[in-house]
């Protein structure tokens, strides 16, 4: 089972992508964040937990998902996670920007078929 942390400022995209995860069985949402300082925070205090995805928002008050990966880039991990661009953009220029910092980009909202082919992505 993958272990996902999941950050949206919008509850209810929170609640559809832990909904989504959950329902696959191959997943469990494992924490959630509205404001993605208070994720990179969490990251900070636990540079071991076993996080193999990370849903980020891409447009989001206090802190943008590209301003997130840029701190995000800086820590250390014993397990570096994948991280899944979810976005309603499809904007070029973002698809390109967020693959230069190894990430995945997806437009919301989060499927089953989606979840499923990044999971195949995700390490073991």
């Amino acid at each position: 089972m993958k272990n996902v942390v999941c950050v949206d400022d919008c509850v209810i995209d929170l609640k559809l992508n832990s909904k989504v995860v959950t329902r696959s069985k191959k997943a469990k949402v494992v924490e959630s964040f509205m404001d993605p300082r208070e994720a990179l925070k969490w990251f900070k205090v636990h540079p071991d937990a076993k996080i193999d995805l990370v849903f980020l928002d891409l447009n989001m008050p206090h802190m943008g998902g590209f301003e997130f990966l840029e701190a995000f880039s800086q820590l250390s991990f014993s397990r570096q996670p994948l991280i899944c661009l979810l976005t309603s953009s499809n904007n070029p220029s973002e698809v390109s920007r967020a693959r230069e910092f190894g990430a995945e980009f997806v437009t919301k909202p989060l499927s089953k078929s989606y979840l499923e082919s990044i999971l195949a992505k995700v390490r073991d």
